[in-house]
């Protein structure tokens, strides 16, 4: 049972995709698109990871220039250990369903002990130092998302393929009552939920044709009714929530590339980025006045950002290089930058880079170029995984306070 249920979500979460070529990036393009595209957040928000957080990724699509295994070093971030770098528990020898920071809390999903067991969601107290269980169950509990509070989660105990039951809840767990609560209770699949104060964002079958098929739903936390903002037929997915804004991928119709759709959710209204009709796009992440994104256009990946206030859109990399895996919040942008080792490929070596969008300053993190996929800069830290192979990750809380790469009151240094 246990295999044809990540069947079944490793069909949920990769699609197959082709674009049209139309550049606007300085630069001339220099790799083309995979052909399938990665929802990472195990590996994004990798979003993004067939479980999404990015987890699982299709080891068959491996880039040659990708490292190999063995050159990784478990023993610090770089080649020698940095003091302002936290090393957490996972071992990167294990399953993982996905990894996500908020607030000074980091959560993930990681198949921890004997291969009997299933996936299990964890959280880390950075400042505590201390790792905590939050499930253990015979089933898998994967993609958490946190805002610091509460953890929520997808459920995969009531999920019985030889019985045709496609059922997965949703669960929240709050950290200052160490209590948890189900959410959900339809048979159809629930998962990859995102939220803000209000609302949930989350993938859905109810409503689809098959269970493998997919809309994208908003959940009101206050009196659980849901509304459908992306319908089965459009293929959504890296979908991501900030207080202001809802941003997602999806086809604006049969046939149609990838492109990036917005709900201002106070309007309650749907907007696609015209400018995105050319290939493909992906982990689109908003703040309360942006929206960033994976951008193919070019041929190769770059970093688009589009401004609610005045309408624009510009490339954030405008150089020959790739930048991929991006992340936004509270007007600060991370991602993987590729022009430090001058490689191309989703697991080709790369480096962690942080960017500020009101003063247009950005910063290497990391020292030494890896497989590296970053989450969020939040409460002056950042998270990021070193992919070791399919679904396997270390992870990593970088002080960027400490290190002298953000100032203070939170505004990244030149």
């Amino acid at each position: 049972m246990r295999t044809e249920y990540l069947k079944l979500l490793l069909a949920l979460t990769l699609t197959t995709a082709s674009g049209l070529q139309h550049s606007s990036c300085i630069g001339v393009p220099v790799s083309s698109k995979p052909e399938d595209a990665l929802v990472a957040d195990a590996g994004q928000d990798a979003d993004d990871a067939t479980l999404h957080g990015d987890a699982h990724v299709d080891d068959a699509r491996t880039d040659a220039t990708a490292p190999s295994d063995a050159a990784v070093d478990d023993s610090a971030v770089d080649a020698a250990p940095n003091p302002n770098v936290i090393v957490l528990p996972p071992t990167g020898n294990t399953e993982m369903g996905g990894f996500v920071n908020g607030g000074l809390i980091v959560t993930y999903s990681d198949k921890r002990w004997p291969a009997e067991n299933e996936l299990d969601v964890f959280i880390f107290d950075i400042l505590g130092r201390q790792e905590q269980q939050i499930t253990n169950r015979t089933s898998d509990q994967s993609a958490p998302y946190t805002d610091g509070y509460e953890v929520l989660f997808n459920d995969g105990s009531f999920y019985d393929y030889l019985v045709g039951r496609y059922q997965i809840e949703l669960y929240e767990y709050s950290i200052a009552s160490f209590s948890e609560t189900r959410l959900t209770d339809t048979p159809y699949i629930k998962s990859q939920p995102k939220f803000n104060n209000a609302l949930i964002l989350y993938r859905s079958s109810e409503g689809c044709p098959t269970p493998t098929d997919i809309n994208l739903s908003l959940m009101d936390r206050q009196t659980l009714e849901t509304t459908v903002v992306s319908g089965c037929e459009q293929d959504p997915e890296t979908h991501s929530i900030s207080e202001h804004y809802a941003a997602w991928t999806a086809r604006p119709y049969a046939g149609h590339n990838k492109d990036i759709f917005v709900r201002d959710l106070l309007a309650g209204l749907n907007f696609r980025i015209e400018s995105t009709d050319y290939a493909d796009q992906f982990f689109p992440h908003t703040d309360d006045d942006h929206v960033i994104w994976m951008d193919y256009r070019d041929g190769r990946r770059e970093i688009y950002m589009y401004t609610f206030s005045t309408g624009v859109e510009e490339c954030l990399t405008p150089d020959p290089y790739e930048q991929a895996w991006p992340h936004l919040r509270d007007g600060i942008a991370s991602w993987c930058d590729y022009r430090f080792s001058q490689q191309y490929g989703e697991y080709a070596p790369c480096d962690v880079y942080v960017y500020e969008i009101a003063t247009g300053v950005g910063r290497r993190v990391t020292s030494e170029s890896k497989t590296w996929m970053p989450r969020f800069v939040d409460s002056g830290w950042l998270l990021y995984g070193l992919r070791i192979t399919a679904g396997q990750f270390r992870l990593y809380a970088h002080d960027l306070v400490a290190d002298g790469i953000l100032s203070a009151d939170g505004h990244v240094i030149p």
